[in-house]
């Protein structure tokens, strides 16, 4: 990063020079919603990760992220969080007759987002005089060496007009505060690979983050790895040039794991503690899409009350699973093999009369079991498993033979280890020359991480009756074999 973009504090503070409730009303005209933690982009990613990390970041102050300066203790004292964001812009809504009357709170807030940093100007000003910033006479901000503060503004020319809203809005808040803007659009090539991967730029209005899938986040933190950076000039995909050690641990150690495991989980969170606190960049908002979609032929279509996966046709393949979820309106289909087909709300039933045994239903989609952290299960009892009793032992013919050994007693299986989430233990013994038996512990299929344990153990034990058998067998082969060279 450049300077003085390189100093965290300075990231912070022009953080908090900027007024998300104007940014989201007057700049986005309520089309977005506030992102404060990178990996709650988008559903369901914030089903997931709201939860764990907003009741940490809501209790931060200001010297908890805040580092590398002197600040009063009135000031490091201060509380950063803003939970009302989306409150004030449902209120501006009604007010712009947008709607007639404000949503309840949860859903102002999952339309606008749970929250977003405090518009704190007095802070940011404390903050930067702290690093030997200050105002000139005529209002604006001076770098330590006395220039004038100007920050050159990358926003796209003509494509993807979230980032350019953004750019403009934000650029606003900042001349407000007293810092000169100047506002550069860019062709796509030049601002993505000269200007971004290559980092031309000094601030821009980029994509930091993408995925709906919060099992997905260790792997989009990948690219901010220490690994990935390249001196400026030199293509990288870590554009911000941001490094921090401490942070590649946790992604690693994240990436070490299943994506559903609790130690994946908790070292995903840990790094994005981190990387909320570094704040290589200013996380604002995620990129919402108006996209139409037509119901005369087709319908159950993923919408916001029917998200089984997002509208990303762009460029993606993943569209496979939208299709495979699509039902014709007028055509039946030939192939049906669920009992339940579900329809999204306000969307049209299908036309045609489904087959016997075969219903629709219009409801909502219920996200799966792993938008949820997956809970501890209380493993059921170990049954003691039956020891298999031995053959019973023929008694042989008062012919010549060996003593009648005794059978080699069956060991006790070996005792089964319990884990969690345990559901059903099975004892199978398969009748052979060699017997096995075989434990096996598996977990029911509404847990994505499946864990298989399979204890063996041999036994050992003769079977006289197939052995008498074949003695017989070869005895009487033998004496043929003698009558027919005696005859010879």
């Amino acid at each position: 990063m450049r300077y003085p973009y390189n100093i965290s504090a300075v990231r912070w503070a022009l953080a908090f020079a900027i007024n998300m409730t104007r940014v989201l009303a007057l700049g986005y005209e309520g089309t977005q919603r506030a992102v404060a933690i990178p990996a709650s982009v988008t559903e369901p990613s914030t089903m997931f990760w709201d939860p764990q990390l907003i009741p940490i970041i809501s209790e931060w102050s200001v010297c908890d992220v805040v580092k590398g300066v002197t600040l009063p203790s009135d000031i490091c004292s201060r509380k950063i969080w803003d939970p009302d964001v989306a409150l004030r812009v449902n209120q501006w809504a009604v007010k712009e007759g947008y709607i007639k009357e404000p949503y309840p709170e949860s859903e102002a807030k999952r339309i606008w987002g749970r929250g977003w940093w405090k518009y704190m100007p007095d802070i940011a000003e404390a903050i930067l005089k702290a690093l030997g910033f200050y105002k000139g006479s005529d209002g604006y901000w001076r770098l330590p060496n006395g220039t004038i503060w100007k920050i050159p503004l990358n926003v796209p020319s003509g494509f993807e007009m979230d980032a350019v809203q953004l750019g403009y809005a934000v650029a606003e808040e900042w001349r407000r505060f007293g810092i000169q803007v100047e506002v550069i659009p860019y062709e796509s090539t030049t601002f993505w690979t000269y200007q971004f991967n290559y980092g031309a730029f000094s601030v821009g209005s980029y994509w930091g983050f993408s995925g709906n899938d919060p099992w997905s986040t260790p792997i989009f933190l990948e690219g901010w790895r220490c690994g990935y950076v390249r001196p400026i000039g030199n293509y990288s995909p870590n554009a911000a040039r941001y490094c921090n050690p401490e942070f590649d641990k946790y992604v690693l150690l994240a990436q070490s794991y299943s994506p559903v495991s609790k130690e994946s989980i908790e070292a995903t969170k840990q790094a994005l503690i981190i990387f909320i606190k570094d704040m290589p960049v200013i996380w604002m908002g995620n990129c919402k899409k108006l996209q139409p979609i037509l119901t005369d032929y087709w319908t159950n279509w993923p919408a916001a009350d029917n998200f089984y996966w997002g509208q990303d046709f762009w460029g993606k393949q993943t569209v496979k699973y939208v299709l495979a979820h699509l039902i014709p309106v007028k055509a039946p289909m030939d192939i049906i093999k669920l009992p339940i087909i579900r329809i999204g709300p306000g969307q049209p039933l299908p036309q045609w009369t489904p087959p016997p045994g075969v219903k629709f239903v219009q409801e909502p989609f219920i996200p799966p079991i792993y938008l949820t952290p997956t809970p501890t299960l209380t493993p059921t009892p170990t049954p003691t498993p039956t020891t298999p009793r031995p053959s019973p032992t023929p008694t042989p013919t008062p012919t010549p033979s060996p003593t009648t050994p005794k059978p080699t007693p069956t060991p006790t299986p070996t005792p089964t280890t319990l884990v969690t989430g345990v559901a059903t233990i099975t004892v199978v013994v398969t009748q052979s020359v060699e017997k096995t038996v075989i434990s096996t512990i598996a977990i029911p299929s509404t847990v994505l991480s499946t864990i298989i344990s399979t204890i063996s153990t041999t036994v050992r034990e003769t079977e006289w009756t197939t052995t008498i058998v074949l003695a017989v067998i070869l005895f009487i082969v033998g004496l043929a074999i003698g009558i027919f060279i005696k005859r010879k």
